[in-house]
């Protein structure tokens, strides 16, 4: 059977078009999901930074503060902010390890009868600086985008170009002078004929 452009070009144009509908749909998606991760990283970067702030700065005070009730409620706000640490971080990753040890290393030597402040000040120092370059890879995470996502903004990008390559091959091949409508017709073999007799013309 023949099948001529009329009868397989509306099927290729219809695959193309819901491809393309898929790729557009599956992006939305994935942008929209992508975001909201973005959100909740962002979200995780501040509560991280603002419980260290407090770790440090509860641990100053409550060396310095002489009411007991107060000193209680700064211990009651280091504790806190400490458990909110340890509960983002994941127990079988070493990230944050080292930040932690400092932490409770810090918290040991704030409740001492005479507390070591040049000590305590080692600690904080050792948590912030440790601190800066977890949050700033998560951070740089937040700009860049998640490394699922960019992988998957690359895969896009080779689908659609792969499409427009195919979709323009066809549409030349198929157009007004494509070799599709207009095959080349083979030459004349000079040889071929001259040596085929000329008939003479009668009338």
């Amino acid at each position: 059977m023949d099948l001529q452009a009329k009868d397989w070009l509306p099927a290729i144009i219809g695959l193309a078009g819901g491809s393309l509908a898929g790729l557009i749909a599956a992006m939305t998606a994935v942008i929209g999901k992508e975001n909201k991760i973005s959100e909740f990283r962002q979200a995780w970067i501040d509560a991280q930074r603002a419980d260290l702030a407090s770790i440090c700065s509860q641990a100053e005070a409550y060396v310095a503060e002489t009411d007991i009730a107060k000193k209680v409620e700064r211990l009651a706000t280091f504790d806190a902010a400490r458990a909110r640490v340890e509960l983002r971080e994941n127990p079988r990753e070493s990230e944050w390890a080292p930040i932690r040890a400092e932490i409770g290393s810090l918290r040991d030597e704030m409740i001492k009868s005479l507390p070591d402040k040049a000590a305590m000040k080692t600690h904080c120092t050792a948590i912030l600086d440790g601190a800066r370059w977890p949050l700033k890879a998560n951070w740089s995470i937040v700009k860049t985008g998640e490394p699922w996502y960019r992988r998957f903004k690359a895969s896009i990008l080779v689908a659609v170009v792969a499409a427009v390559t195919l979709g323009v091959t066809v549409a030349l091949w198929i157009g007004p002078t494509g070799p599709y409508l207009h095959p080349r017709v083979p030459s004349p073999d000079p040889k071929a004929a001259a040596a085929s007799p000329v008939k003479p013309v009668t009338n």
